[in-house]
C-alpha cells in the first residue's frame, strides 16, 4: 500500500498563527512618545499563495497573509508583518524607494525560535512596556536607517501587534 502526503500538500495557515496578525484592513494604529509626540500607521492587508516545491509532492501552495503598516509621516518606509508556512511570523521594515532594509526577521511560533539571525533579537513569554504587561513578545533590533521613520527597536506581541518602538534618536513610542 502506498501512502502519500501529496493529497493535502498545500500549506494552509493554522488558526493559532492568525493571532500573530491582529490587524484589519484600513485600521489605524496610534503611538505616543513620553514627550507627547504621536505617530500613526494605516494597515493594509493582502492574502496570496507563495509556491513551494519538493521531490515527493512537486509544486504546492503556501498560504500567506501580510499586513503593511505605513505612516503618513514617512510613507516611503513600509513595515510588513506576515504569517506563512503554517507557523512562521515575519517582520520586515524597508524602504522600497532606495531598496534599504531596516530589519527583517522570521520567527517559528511552534519552536519559539528565530529562523533568522537571532544574536540580538529575543522572544519573551511576558514583557512590560509603558506600565503594561504583554504576553508572547518579540523584541527585534533594527540595524539601518531607512528614512525619517526609523526603528532601532520594536516590540511586537501576539494578539496585539506592534506595541512599541524606539527610533534611532532614542525616543520610545508606545501603543495608545
Amino acid at each position: 500500500m502506498l501512502f502519500s502526503c501529496c493529497d493535502d500538500a498545500d500549506l494552509k495557515l493554522k488558526l493559532p498563527i492568525m493571532a500573530w496578525l491582529p490587524y484589519s484592513a484600513e485600521q489605524e494604529i496610534k503611538f505616543k512618545s513620553q514627550a507627547g509626540d504621536t505617530i500613526s500607521f494605516l494597515a493594509t492587508t493582502q492574502e496570496f499563495n507563495e509556491k513551494g516545491n519538493d521531490k515527493a509532492c512537486g509544486t504546492y501552495n503556501i498560504q500567506t497573509i501580510q499586513t503593511t503598516l505605513t505612516s503618513p509621516s514617512d510613507s516611503t518606509v513600509k513595515t510588513v508583518i506576515s504569517v506563512s508556512h503554517e507557523v512562521v511570523v515575519g517582520i520586515k521594515v524597508y524602504n522600497p524607494v532606495n531598496q534599504r532594509s531596516n530589519l527583517n526577521i522570521k520567527f517559528n511560533t511552534v519552536s519559539e525560535l528565530f529562523i533568522s539571525d537571532d544574536f540580538r533579537d529575543k522572544y519573551f513569554l511576558e514583557a512590560q512596556m509603558d506600565g503594561k504587561t504583554y504576553q508572547q513578545v518579540l523584541h527585534v533590533y533594527g540595524d539601518r536607517r531607512t528614512g525619517n521613520l526609523l526603528f532601532a527597536d520594536i516590540l511586537y506581541a501576539k494578539n496585539i501587534g506592534l506595541i512599541g518602538f524606539k527610533t534611532f534618536d532614542d525616543k520610545w513610542y508606545y501603543l495608545l
